[in-house]
């Protein structure tokens, strides 16, 4: 499993994913709902360069109405994608969790890799991150050979 050589790594600082990064992701275009945080970061980034011809573009979205730069900037589709590096420590294999991290290991997972507005929308109709988890592998989603 080699990495292609059309991809960069992007890294970004801190033991979080950045604030910046979860935001700009909860307040992204209508038209990218349905894309995961993961996703989100591997091909979309925000640019303040906004063409007057290139609004209606299919490469250059409107920020989510509520964004405090609605007006101001953009999201434009990566011509490359990356290869998002946000995670410090690493999100461990699943198999080498103890019991009691597996909520932690659930959680961020969920965050990384289940579409959602807000953080809160996680757990859905369960109790904990666990059974959020477990419930959302079982749907068949594999995005990635961690989660």
């Amino acid at each position: 499993m080699g990495m292609q050589a059309s991809s960069k790594i992007l890294k970004a600082e801190g033991s979080h994913i950045p604030f910046r990064v979860t935001h700009n992701y909860t307040l992204r275009p209508i038209e990218l709902e349905d894309e995961c945080l993961y996703d989100y970061t591997e091909k979309y980034y925000i640019s303040s360069n906004i063409p007057k011809n290139e609004r209606s573009n299919t490469n250059c979205m409107l920020l989510h109405p509520d964004h405090p730069f609605h007006s101001k900037k953009v999201v434009r589709k990566r011509k490359i994608p990356v290869i998002a590096d946000m995670i410090r420590p690493r999100l461990p294999h699943l198999f080498q969790i103890s019991d009691e991290e597996f909520g932690k290991y659930s959680k961020m997972a969920l965050l990384l890799f289940q579409p959602h507005i807000s953080p809160n929308q996680l757990l859905g109709k369960y109790k904990t991150y666990s059974e959020a988890f477990i419930a959302f592998k079982n749907t068949g989603y594999n995005k990635s050979s961690q989660a």
